[in-house]
């Protein structure tokens, strides 16, 4: 087994009971990617967020506790199709 698994576990513990989050899980890295065309016109670029792994880990943990706090809530509708494991948008057509 991993060893960081149980201290990641009491990390996200922790963060989740204090309702806090370090600051320098707040800070992401802005990329441009280029598009399609001129490479020096700035308008051809598209901009992406690159995070730090431990705010995305966190994160999936975070979603996937709220999702089966919903689910066993019966919180989600079932109108509600995209963003939501098992549905997808094309469920309804």
């Amino acid at each position: 087994m991993n060893v960081l698994v149980p201290l990641m576990a009491r990390l996200f513990r922790v963060l989740l009971s204090e309702s806090k989050m370090p600051a320098c899980w707040k800070v992401a890295k802005l990329s441009p990617i280029h598009k399609k065309g001129e490479v020096l016109n700035p308008g051809d670029y598209r901009m992406i967020v690159v995070s730090g792994v431990m705010y995305r880990i966190f994160a999936n943990v975070l979603k996937d506790l709220v999702t089966d706090w919903c689910v066993k809530k019966g919180k989600i509708p079932d109108t509600q199709f995209g963003f939501f494991p098992g549905r997808s948008t094309l469920h309804p057509l």
